[in-house]
């Protein structure tokens, strides 16, 4: 589910108290960067949902905000630490883990606010190196190399290479990058590491049955 960042020429700032509360097939949603605040209870009881990314502008969680999402286990935090309300994780994943960007301000580790927190990318392999402007405009596409006739709501691995526009693979791209699919109700890790043009994810389909991925070039974390 994609929240819109404005309505009818509105811009949306606040996702409002129950807004989104006992959704048992959310699985997963999209927070624009217009949102500051996140309501009492706005997903309370999303039992389905099992991943979210914050983006930096969102200030407040208010109480009870995450509560009872029973499968959540990784939260993602684009910016820097929001004021988290009474109870806003309460009853997620026994292993639910918080995750920073580099140089945010407010975190604290090894837990934060009792849940186990750190950086983003803190493991990252050794043979990654800083991307070339170059190497970035080399890329046209991704290109899946392997998919099955699947049926909708059923889980499968992928791969695919970065091609330049010569359908060549991007051999020297190396990094952590951003990936979503369209036509897909469950994409895992959201965060792929690409080694030398090539990539795995996880995804669940759609009722559609086709998959669109689009890869986010602008990096996560620069080295």
């Amino acid at each position: 589910m994609v929240i819109p960042s404005s309505i009818n020429g509105v811009s949306v700032t606040k996702i409002g108290d129950y807004a989104f509360s006992h959704l048992q097939y959310l699985m997963n949603i999209t927070i624009p960067n217009s949102v500051t605040s996140i309501g009492d209870w706005a997903f309370y009881d999303c039992g389905s949902l099992s991943s979210v990314t914050i983006p930096n502008s969102v200030k407040y969680i208010y109480g009870y905000a995450f509560s009872g999402c029973s499968s959540l286990n990784s939260a993602y935090f684009e910016g820097d630490a929001p004021v988290l309300g009474a109870g806003a994780f309460e009853g997620t994943a026994s292993d639910l883990t918080v995750y920073f960007m580099e140089g945010a301000q407010g975190f604290t580790t090894p837990t934060w606010h009792g849940y186990p927190c750190q950086k983003y990318l803190v493991d990252r392999p050794s043979d990654i190196t800083v991307i070339s402007q170059e190497t970035l405009d080399k890329i046209d596409e991704i290109k899946i190399t392997t998919i099955d006739d699947q049926v909708a709501g059923q889980e499968f691995s992928i791969e695919f290479e970065v091609l330049d526009k010569n359908g060549q693979r991007v051999t020297e791209y190396s990094d952590f990058i951003n990936l979503t699919a369209d036509g897909c109700d469950h994409i895992s890790p959201s965060i792929v590491y690409i080694q030398n043009g090539y990539g795995t994810v996880n995804l669940r389909m759609g009722s559609h049955r086709y998959i669109g991925l689009i890869m986010e070039i602008s990096r996560l974390l620069m080295i």
